[in-house]
């Protein structure tokens, strides 16, 4: 990667050392204020809707007015809504700091495009793979970093460190340029209006089945914090160390899929008369990483102590994993250049949407029985696997 690419990594760690500073607490947070299980999942739910609503607005922006502005504006919003966070005193009150906190992810359609745009000839999903691998690097130090904050200074000083990481996640990102005009959306004319809307089509068939999987797939991200404290009785600290080691097998699963071989052929996909040329490679880390998901989820619920969660944990950490390589899906089958934020906004409002849904049915889930929601998460990633093994085999050279 180029010296921008390295910078924009740092940046990413930064600001999702400040995310992990807060949202893996916010359950924890809420139960102080007392929320019950389900109230719990709401605050949760209300957090994604925001980030949900920004993403549109997010993308449009990206393409018309740099991928680095419209970073600076998200991540300053991001931090606006950890301080709301702060001055919270009951379950709703975190209402209005938690819409805020992931409406600055709205963002993120800008950072992948920025990330696509440094990339050089031949290396795209090497280069997305390798500048969202710096995200599991800050779920190492926001996880860590949260659980000894809490225990020292309590839950309430994380929203005012989260800030202040953000503050300088946003000076380094100052570093790097904005990408050249040609990588910026253009007014469409007669002639460009015909692949556009394929790519509209052929990204809609990508992202409507990725939506419902990753829906089902999140559930157990809500309550995998109280989870850990509940049933196997680990401490503040020792569940922020769990998560590190969450980080950790992020980090390792990035490192795999951003060397995955890359030359190993197309596959013909037909939907109706439509055809999909897809990746064989991408869709064969794709199968991985819902292998890994569904041993995480069955596995889990029997794991005895905090040394087998531990471990589990581990496979866990391809589901970072599904975003860079959905990314490259979407470049290598709608192609790069003008309107590419806006592809991509399109595919995180749609993922985003799920995760809105997702805590709340994760609470009813966890409220009837706690090792719900990952059993779900389990079948939902083993299906997955089963459906893009059977498209990889079936498909056409």
């Amino acid at each position: 990667m180029n010296r921008s690419a390295w910078w924009l990594g740092l940046a990413l760690l930064l600001w999702s050392t400040s995310f992990n500073l807060t949202l893996p607490f916010l359950p924890l947070v809420a139960e102080a204020r007392g929320a019950t299980p389900w109230q719990v999942g709401l605050v949760q739910g209300v957090a994604f809707v925001g980030a949900a609503l920004a993403l549109i607005p997010g993308g449009l922006l990206a393409d018309r007015i740099g991928f680095r502005l419209t970073l600076l504006a998200g991540w300053g919003i991001g931090g606006a809504g950890a301080l709301l966070l702060w001055r919270g005193e009951s379950w709703q009150a975190l209402l209005p700091g938690a819409f805020f906190l992931l409406a600055g992810a709205g963002a993120s359609p800008a950072l992948a495009a920025l990330s696509a745009a440094l990339a050089r000839a031949g290396s795209l999903r090497r280069s997305v793979s390798l500048v969202f691998a710096a995200a599991p690097g800050g779920l190492l130090l926001g996880s860590a970093g949260a659980g000894l904050i809490s225990e020292r200074w309590g839950m309430a000083a994380l929203f005012p460190a989260a800030t202040l990481v953000t503050v300088v996640a946003m000076l380094v990102l100052l570093r790097v340029p904005d990408p050249q005009p040609e990588h910026r959306a253009h007014p469409a004319g007669p002639k460009a209006a015909a692949p556009h809307t394929s790519n509209f089509v052929k990204l809609m068939v990508l992202a409507v089945p990725a939506g419902i999987g990753y829906l089902l797939l999140s559930l157990p991200g809500t309550f995998l914090t109280p989870y850990l404290r509940d049933v196997l009785h680990l401490s503040l600290t020792g569940t922020g160390l769990t998560s590190a080691v969450l980080a950790i097998g992020q980090l390792g699963w990035s490192a795999l899929f951003a060397a995955w071989p890359g030359d190993l052929g197309t596959v013909d996909a037909g939907v109706g008369r439509m055809r999909l040329r897809l990746s064989r490679g991408t869709l064969l880390a794709l199968t991985v990483c819902l292998g890994a998901n569904a041993l995480y989820g069955f596995l889990l619920p029997v794991a005895g102590s905090a040394f087998m969660a531990a471990a589990v944990l581990i496979l866990r950490g391809a589901l970072v994993s599904l975003q860079p390589l959905g990314l490259a899906l979407v470049s290598e089958t709608t192609g790069t250049g003008a309107g590419l934020a806006g592809r991509f906004s399109v595919l995180a409002l749609i993922m985003s949407l799920s995760t809105s849904v997702s805590p709340v049915l994760a609470g009813a889930l966890y409220t009837a029985h706690p090792a719900y929601p990952f059993y779900v998460a389990g079948l939902a990633a083993a299906l997955g696997a089963l459906a893009l093994t059977f498209l990889g085999l079936t498909g056409r050279q």
